[in-house]
């Protein structure tokens, strides 16, 4: 999630992300929200009711120095995965319910998405974010191959390649034509 987004979150939600900042032997919120801008509102919604229920239990615990606190947010297997130090059902019953809303929720633009594997990743995508990111995925392979040809004629320009031999310019090392 953008640094916009995460400094909202923070603000807004003083008591649920108290241990941002902390090192990562002792939270993980140090990485920040690692998911997609696109559950921005879905991540704000949770943090308002986590952090009114954890003044609820702040009421009802007056004497502890500590409460329930975010330890890792982000992504995983298309879904939002939400940490929290500890907490009682309530809490846990609306990170559940947050969670199952990530996977129809793109996680690129907020749409309504599914589950997709792409290239191997689960994430969730409208049909929209999907088709752009394998567009511009197939176009960062095609730039790849055309910059491997072209690296290949001026290898072969130089003499460095000849009819998949070392010519006489090749740096020095093993043949590998044997």
């Amino acid at each position: 999630m953008d640094e916009t987004h995460t400094k909202t979150l923070v603000k807004k939600h003083p008591l649920l992300y108290a241990d941002v900042g902390k090192p990562p032997t002792q939270s993980l919120m140090c990485f920040g929200i690692a998911c997609g801008d696109g559950w921005f509102k879905l991540i704000y919604d949770l943090s308002d009711e986590l952090e009114r229920l954890i003044k609820k239990w702040r009421k009802a615990n007056p004497k502890e120095t500590y409460w329930p606190c975010a330890f890792q947010v982000k992504e995983k297997f298309g879904g939002l995965r939400f940490y929290m130090t500890f907490g009682s059902e309530e809490i846990f019953s609306a990170i559940n319910a947050a969670e199952r809303k990530s996977f129809r929720i793109c996680e690129r633009c907020g749409k309504t998405g599914r589950p997709r594997n792409v290239r191997g990743w689960i994430t969730t995508l409208c049909d929209k974010c999907s088709d752009a990111g394998e567009k511009r995925w197939v176009e960062e392979q095609e730039k790849k191959l055309i910059e491997l040809a072209n690296e290949n004629k001026r290898n072969a320009r130089a003499g460095r390649i000849k009819n998949g031999k070392k010519g006489k310019n090749s740096p020095p090392g093993r043949d590998l034509t044997r």
